[in-house]
Protein backbone atom coordinates (compact mmCIF):
# COMPACT_ATOMS: atom_id res chain seq x y z
CA UNK A 1 0.00 0.00 0.00
CA UNK A 2 1.36 3.24 -1.06
CA UNK A 3 1.30 5.83 1.78
CA UNK A 4 0.06 8.47 -0.14
CA UNK A 5 -3.38 7.18 -1.30
CA UNK A 6 -4.64 5.05 2.00
CA UNK A 7 -7.72 3.77 0.37
CA UNK A 8 -9.17 2.24 3.48
CA UNK A 9 -8.80 5.44 5.66
CA UNK A 10 -10.27 7.44 3.12
CA UNK A 11 -13.45 5.46 3.28
CA UNK A 12 -13.53 5.61 7.16
CA UNK A 13 -12.78 9.47 6.49
CA UNK A 14 -15.92 9.36 4.26
CA UNK A 15 -18.31 7.30 6.39
CA UNK A 16 -17.22 9.09 9.97
CA UNK A 17 -18.02 12.43 8.00
CA UNK A 18 -21.61 10.72 6.71
CA UNK A 19 -22.44 9.79 10.13
CA UNK A 20 -21.70 13.23 11.84
CA UNK A 21 -24.15 14.68 9.08
CA UNK A 22 -26.86 12.52 9.13
CA UNK A 23 -26.37 12.93 13.28
CA UNK A 24 -27.29 17.04 12.66
CA UNK A 25 -30.45 15.72 11.69
CA UNK A 26 -30.82 12.97 14.58
CA UNK A 27 -30.21 15.40 17.36
CA UNK A 28 -30.16 18.31 16.17
CA UNK A 29 -30.60 20.11 19.60
CA UNK A 30 -26.85 19.46 20.80
CA UNK A 31 -25.83 21.28 17.63
CA UNK A 32 -28.27 24.22 17.46
CA UNK A 33 -27.45 24.33 21.23
CA UNK A 34 -23.10 25.11 20.07
CA UNK A 35 -24.21 27.66 17.77
CA UNK A 36 -22.98 31.08 18.23
CA UNK A 37 -26.03 33.25 19.18
CA UNK A 38 -24.91 35.59 16.28
CA UNK A 39 -26.25 33.13 14.07
CA UNK A 40 -29.94 33.41 13.30
CA UNK A 41 -32.36 30.69 12.64
CA UNK A 42 -29.91 27.97 14.46
CA UNK A 43 -31.84 25.27 12.79
CA UNK A 44 -31.09 25.96 9.20
CA UNK A 45 -27.55 26.02 9.83
CA UNK A 46 -27.47 22.56 11.94
CA UNK A 47 -29.52 21.54 8.51
CA UNK A 48 -26.85 22.74 5.86
CA UNK A 49 -23.80 22.11 7.95
CA UNK A 50 -25.17 18.66 8.14
CA UNK A 51 -25.86 18.31 4.66
CA UNK A 52 -22.63 19.71 3.73
CA UNK A 53 -20.55 16.97 5.95
CA UNK A 54 -23.03 14.14 4.20
CA UNK A 55 -21.91 15.32 0.36
CA UNK A 56 -18.19 15.75 1.33
CA UNK A 57 -18.50 12.41 2.95
CA UNK A 58 -19.61 10.82 0.13
CA UNK A 59 -17.06 13.41 -2.11
CA UNK A 60 -14.28 12.23 0.08
CA UNK A 61 -14.77 8.83 -1.53
CA UNK A 62 -15.25 8.88 -4.88
CA UNK A 63 -12.22 9.11 -6.93
CA UNK A 64 -13.22 11.97 -9.14
CA UNK A 65 -14.00 14.42 -6.48
CA UNK A 66 -12.20 13.44 -3.98
CA UNK A 67 -9.09 15.74 -3.49
CA UNK A 68 -12.03 18.98 -3.62
CA UNK A 69 -13.50 17.37 -0.85
CA UNK A 70 -10.47 17.05 1.15
CA UNK A 71 -9.89 20.57 0.94
CA UNK A 72 -13.62 21.63 1.44
CA UNK A 73 -13.54 19.54 4.84
CA UNK A 74 -10.29 21.28 5.46
CA UNK A 75 -11.88 24.63 5.12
Amino acid sequence: MDIRKPEPLRYLMGALYVAAGVNHFWHPGFYEHIMPLYFPNPAFWVQLSGVAEILLGVGVCVESTRRAAAWLVVA
